[in-house]
């Protein structure tokens, strides 16, 4: 059963490998690592599917990007008895995306994946023109992809709001996970 999409042009069902295989995404695991280039079909393809997010900012004023990955960071071991990854994307340059990533513990949790130019999320359709924050950003989303096929999609009304993309509320309702029966 899919979660309910809320204000994207992508519905469940699209395969977007095609849209997105010329997307421009990049890693830097570490402060002294290289940034190294990550074709969308690498993440997309795996065995169980990925779960991607998205957020407009790595700092905002609503302070949804922190509580964000910290839930997704606390959470990742639930999430990955049902895919392979968990991957957050934002439209940040690689050195800040690790630093952001470091800061909240992420290694081994959450990946987290630099989109320079937006290439990724305007191949999705999930973008916003922040002014505030730069211009064009990433919706703040939660999207479970198996295969290259949209299984799940998750956004939210107003990029300021976290509530509906934070971790529990996905593993409840894309997971279908139930605290009292299915904690770990």
């Amino acid at each position: 059963m899919a979660a309910v999409v809320v204000g994207a042009s992508l519905t469940t069902g699209t395969s977007i490998s095609a849209a997105v295989a010329s997307a421009n995404l990049f890693e830097k695991k570490t402060q002294k690592s290289n940034i190294q280039t990550i074709q969308p079909a690498a993440i997309l393809e795996t065995r169980r599917g990925v779960l991607i997010v998205g957020t407009p900012a790595l700092f905002d004023s609503s302070g949804c990007s922190s509580k964000s990955i910290a839930s997704y960071v606390k959470d990742a071991h639930k999430i990955k008895r049902f895919v392979d990854d968990v991957v957050v994307v934002a439209t940040e340059d690689a050195h800040s995306m690790e630093a952001w990533g470091r800061q909240n513990n992420a290694a081994n949790k959450v990946r987290v994946l630099e989109d320079p130019d937006g290439s990724f999320v305007k191949a999705v359709g999930l973008t916003v023109n922040l002014p505030e924050l730069g211009g064009l950003r990433a919706k703040r989303f939660a999207m479970r992809v198996e295969k290259g096929v949209v299984k799940d999609l998750v956004v939210e009304d107003d990029s300021h709001n976290c509530d509906k993309t934070l971790a529990p509320h996905v593993l409840k309702n894309v997971f279908k996970l139930r605290e009292d029966k299915d904690e770990l």
